[in-house]
């Protein structure tokens, strides 16, 4: 086929010479007509055979590709065997053991998931409780100084009440009867100051004058005190 179609391109150049030479010969010089005319043949040649090495190529790489195109191998499905009924019920019971098995494995990650949530509130009681306890501390702390405060204020205010009454302790004046009638006594004192009083007058030191007795000389107060002459006029 590659020659047939060389010779075939080599005839329709050559069918072609004539014409073109007697082109050539009338619009062109004489000694230029052989160069043209080998020049135009090689080409031709040259551009033939790369076409046709080109279509071989092609050829060849297109049959390579479809024949190395493989169907893929079908594999044969082996047959399973049937087990018997005493192994099925043996799987069966290895399935339900191992279900059991997971459950346990399940109760026992919740149980401890229970006991470290269980320890999680005992160390947050265990915090709180530690906090009760320092803060009981200071409040016993600040009870007791209450208490030393209280004492002390205490203490600062039954001092000057002390000082007042014994400043209020001023010894008092002692009387005399001077002169004495029923219902009515005149009473002086060391210094001579002289005063008068009846029943129920009141006298600082003594109290209220309760009695008055004429015929012994004496009155008597309710506090007690008794009064009578001076030694010097008896």
């Amino acid at each position: 086929m590659d020659k047939k179609t060389y010779n075939v391109n080599e005839e329709e150049y050559q069918f072609q010479e004539p014409e073109t030479a007697a082109h050539f010969s009338a619009t062109s010089a004489a000694p230029e007509t052989p160069s043209i005319f080998e020049r135009i043949n090689r080409q031709n040649i040259i551009a033939g055979f790369i076409f046709i090495l080109l279509i071989f190529g092609t050829y060849k790489l297109l049959s390579g590709l479809f024949h190395g195109v493989k169907q893929p191998a079908v594999e044969k499905i082996k047959p399973v065997a049937k087990l018997d009924a005493s192994k099925q019920g043996m799987v069966v019971n290895v399935d339900s053991t191992t279900t059991r098995l997971d459950h346990l494995a399940q109760g026992q990650l919740d149980v401890q998931s229970s006991i470290q949530s269980l320890d999680s509130e005992l160390s947050s009681i265990q915090t709180t409780l530690a906090n009760l306890t320092t803060q009981l501390a200071q409040v016993n702390d600040e009870v007791q100084s209450l208490h030393a405060g209280q004492e002390t204020l205490i203490k600062s205010q039954i001092k000057p009440v002390k000082k007042a009454v014994a400043e209020k302790e001023i010894p008092k004046p002692i009387y005399y009867v001077r002169a004495i009638i029923p219902g009515r006594v005149w009473l002086t004192t060391q210094e001579g100051t002289t005063l008068t009083l009846g029943v129920g007058d009141k006298l600082a030191g003594y109290g209220v004058l309760d009695s008055i007795n004429a015929d012994q000389g004496v009155v008597t107060f309710s506090s007690g005190a008794v009064i009578g002459y001076s030694p010097d006029d008896r």
